[in-house]
């Protein structure tokens, strides 16, 4: 059964607007910016919600698509963790539970340190479907750390490269040309 106006209004926007997000344009949708980067909220069809770490320049390195603004968010996420509340009850507690991981991630180098943490293994995240595996997390932090001109960028580029040659498929292909290309 989809939320009401209401019901999202009460049940999600005060306690995200409590942890700095803002609603945005549609009722399922909450921003919060930082430096660098954005932190946001999504209500997927009422059943899910999303906390993502998102750069429409990281988006476009890693996807080969320059997002169009806030309307294609398909593209811009680079960090992205699921919390199924299931009823309108649990709604409010996950959404806080959302916020409240979102809410480590303050700097870039802070997103940094969170996305090459335990190099060469999986993270282990629940409900943290993507960038889960040590070579897309390499990579998408080099992409980070090189749109944001962080100080890290060279080191880690160096590596997201040459760990990304040990799969030579058109779409890693692709991301090594656009993260160059972002270097250049």
């Amino acid at each position: 059964m989809p939320l009401s106006a209401h019901e999202v209004r009460t049940v999600l926007t005060d306690p995200l607007a409590r942890r700095g997000f803002e609603r945005v344009r549609s009722r399922k949708l909450w921003l919060s910016q930082r430096e660098g980067f954005e932190l946001g909220i999504v209500l997927v069809r009422e059943i899910r919600i999303e906390a993502v770490v998102l750069n429409t320049d990281v988006g476009a390195i890693m996807n080969g698509v320059t997002p169009s603004g806030i309307d294609d968010l398909r593209y811009a996420p680079f960090i992205v963790r699921q919390f199924s509340p299931g009823r309108v009850r649990a709604l409010s507690q996950e959404v806080t539970q959302a916020a409240d991981w979102l809410g480590q991630f303050k700097t870039v180098d802070n997103v940094l340190d969170f996305l090459i943490s335990e190099p060469g293994s999986t993270l282990r995240v629940p409900g943290m479907p993507w960038p889960s595996h040590w070579p897309m997390r390499l990579f998408t932090a080099a992409a980070l750390a090189v749109t944001t001109v962080n100080s890290r960028a060279t080191v880690l580029a160096a590596e997201a490269l040459d760990e990304n040659l040990k799969w030579p498929d058109s779409t890693n292909a692709g991301r090594r040309q656009r993260l160059l290309a972002a270097m250049a």
